[in-house]
């Protein structure tokens, strides 16, 4: 049981510089890395009067499965190194 506190504590560390609308689908894909191939996060999908995502976390080299991601309509400044 301490390693799942663990590890949403590692996630909610890693959705920390997203904003709101953007949190719950990248949790979702953290959750369960190798399994996410798809991830959207188009802000058109959610609400285009929320803030954009301007960067993204670090913690995307852990989606290895990942295949397509939709960042349209953000404003992406920075990306992890």
């Amino acid at each position: 049981m301490a390693d799942t506190a663990a590890d949403d504590a590692a996630i909610e560390a890693a959705v920390q510089g997203l904003p709101d609308w953007a949190r719950e689908p990248v949790r979702a894909a953290l959750r369960d890395p190798a399994a996410c191939t798809e991830l959207n996060l188009s802000k058109s999908k959610y609400d285009k009067e929320q803030d954009p995502i301007k960067s993204l976390p670090a913690a995307f080299f852990q989606l290895t499965a990942l295949t397509e991601l939709s960042l349209l309509d953000n404003q992406i400044t920075s990306l992890p190194a």
